[in-house]
């Protein structure tokens, strides 16, 4: 008996042992693929094109990495977009970089990016071409708004003789469920604080309110005005073109001449040429007059090839993207994830400032407040100033949480403001009148039917609600007063729900100062007195349970097949999973 328990626990104790031994030998393998690897950097030859292909949408967060599970079905990436910082960090250094003789921009694939997103990378753009004296280069068959806005910042713009372009404003324009969500027989009631909170109309109207259109047209003007002003000095283009061109457009049609006639005739575009003739015009410049010989590499490889990592002071740039909300299951940005890279932030003492990237329309007011409470304790626990920089959104209940910073860098297209709170309750009590639907059963208490979407809210219901988001309202003002040095008088001023730019925010003091993330980086480093070139170092949440991971993929591949109409879904899902909760939320950006 005893011998055969100790043969057994001989045989337990060789395999542990041939397992700690299969993981050393795992790690010494791991360990000589990564030297290896770094050993094969691409070695640039002086003369080299740096590529950057922008491909998808322009996002803060990189794309998510797909699960075992997934990839057996041959998903290698949920979707293919581009991360903003990766752009800029790869021009910025390039300009730096004797070997990199030019940029090769390629916007063909570019299918969005925001505003501030778009100003981020044509300033990128104009140092890299300042700092390194280097020409940028661009050719497309055609080109959309957004493509073009990118394109326009580059010294040579080609486009395909037969190509189209488009430079036509901004909309906001959107569907309104209201009459048909009242025909189905469901109600939607709303409870607002803030006359210009215009988010729930979408659920309740057919179209936009008078206060919902003021607010709009206040600032997608003055961001319309900013895009086109900086569009104009790029192209060296007297004040005033680009109205006058989409004019003549919108008078004279083009039958007799393509898009690309015009934009060419109105010096918006440099060159009509065919991809041969472009190329032959980079083989000239680059390659003595070979196309076969132009060096080039990309962006990616670029960045690896010349990544280096700090051993002193970082400042760290933590990602906080998506719409805001407690529940995981719907996707965006939780208290649990970001809040659990916060923690690994304040573990690490290389960190002497943080950077907090906000780009989000808000969403549930508890869990802004929640990552809010922890950007402040961390800045009690570690003396570190914190610094909120504004990307494309930062509205609603993504500026409750850009309450927590010493300083608010607010990009001058940001979408902002948005400072009120409303909740909805969604009902069927209409339909079930309609049908011949009978209702009943017995309940404990006169709230027991609280939130059940077979009965309309009563009375009392009606005021717990209303109750909670006047509360919510009041704390919302109450720390925009305390962290922006107003009183609450002057924050209902600008507040109400009215949504503004980022330019717009400095003017009214929700903000401290224009710019982009180099501008927010350059202010951390002052306030926690490190050197100007204290590197910076990327943090973001990451999705890893396999629930993220088939929501991802579900959504990559839905999206692909029905566009729009899955967005409608999930606001449906959002609004029905959100009801009777105090939100902070902002109405859709608008389109470029």
């Amino acid at each position: 008996m005893f011998s055969r328990i100790a043969a057994a626990y001989a045989l337990l104790d060789g395999v542990r042992r041939l397992l700690v031994n299969l993981l050393f030998l795992l790690t010494l393998v791991t360990l000589a693929v990564v030297f290896w690897v770094a050993s094969e950097a691409p070695n640039l030859p002086k003369g080299t094109l740096l590529r950057i292909d922008l491909v998808g949408e322009v996002k803060e967060s990189g794309p998510a990495e797909p699960s075992f599970m997934l990839s057996m079905f041959g998903q290698d990436s949920f979707e293919e977009n581009t991360r903003l910082a990766d752009v800029v960090d790869a021009l910025d250094r390039a300009a730096h970089d004797d070997r990199i003789a030019g940029v090769v921009l390629r916007v063909d694939d570019l299918a969005g990016a925001g505003m501030a997103s778009i100003r981020e990378i044509g300033a990128a753009i104009d140092r890299y071409r300042q700092t390194s004296g280097h020409q940028v280069w661009t050719w497309s068959i055609s080109y959309t708004q957004p493509q073009y806005l990118v394109a326009a910042h580059a010294d040579h713009v080609g486009i395909h003789p037969m190509g189209d372009a488009i430079v036509k404003g901004l909309s906001a324009t959107t569907f309104y469920w209201g009459p048909l969500l009242n025909a189905a027989g469901l109600e939607v009631e709303v409870h607002k604080a803030g006359a210009f909170k215009s988010a729930p109309e979408i659920f309740t109207s057919g179209r936009p309110s008078a206060e919902s259109l003021a607010a709009q047209k206040s600032y997608m003007d003055d961001a319309w005005a900013g895009l086109v002003s900086r569009l104009e000095a790029r192209r060296g283009l007297v004040n005033g073109t680009v109205e006058k061109f989409i004019a003549g457009i919108a008078k004279d049609g083009t039958a007799e001449k393509s898009l690309s006639v015009f934009f060419r005739e109105a010096g918006l575009i440099d060159e009509l040429e065919t991809r041969d003739a472009y190329l032959q015009k980079l083989a000239d410049k680059y390659a003595g007059g070979q196309v076969k010989d132009l060096k080039a590499i990309d962006a990616t490889a670029y960045l690896a090839a010349t990544e280096t990592v700090s051993a002193g002071d970082t400042v760290a740039v933590l990602i906080a993207e998506g719409e805001i909300t407690g529940m995981p299951e719907l996707g965006g940005m939780t208290p649990d994830g970001i809040n659990g890279v916060i923690d690994e932030i304040q573990t690490d003492p290389k960190v002497k400032a943080l950077v907090v990237r906000v780009n989000s329309p808000g969403g549930d007011a508890v869990a802004a407040e929640l990552i809010r409470a922890r950007l402040v304790e961390y800045k009690k626990k570690t003396g570190n100033p914190v610094i909120i920089s504004m990307g494309d959104t930062a509205a609603s209940g993504g500026y409750w949480i850009a309450t927590a910073g010493d300083r608010i860098v607010a990009d001058p297209l940001s979408i902002t403001g948005s400072i009120g709170v409303f909740a909805m309750s969604v009902h069927a009590e209409g339909l079930r009148e309609e049908l011949k639907v009978g209702r009943g059963g017995y309940r404990t208490t006169p709230l027991a039917d609280f939130g059940n979407p077979a009965a309309a809210p009563g009375d009392v219901e009606r005021r717990l609600i209303e109750g909670g988001v006047s509360r919510t309202y009041a704390d919302f003002k109450k720390l925009v007063a305390e962290s922006r040095g107003m009183s609450v008088e002057e924050v209902e001023r600008v507040a109400q729900g009215r949504v503004w730019t980022g330019a717009q925010a400095v003017k009214f003091g929700l903000a401290d100062a224009q710019g982009g993330m180099d501008e927010a980086l350059k202010l951390a480093c002052r306030e926690a007195k490190l050197p100007a070139e204290t590197a910076s170092v990327l943090w973001e949440p990451v999705d890893t349970s396999w629930r993220g991971a088939l929501r991802a993929f579900l959504q990559s591949r839905a999206g692909a097949a029905v566009g729009k109409v899955l967005e409608v879904r999930q606001a449906l899902d959002a609004l029905a999973a959100q009801s009777n909760r105090p939100l902070a939320w902002a109405p859709f950006e608008p389109t470029l």
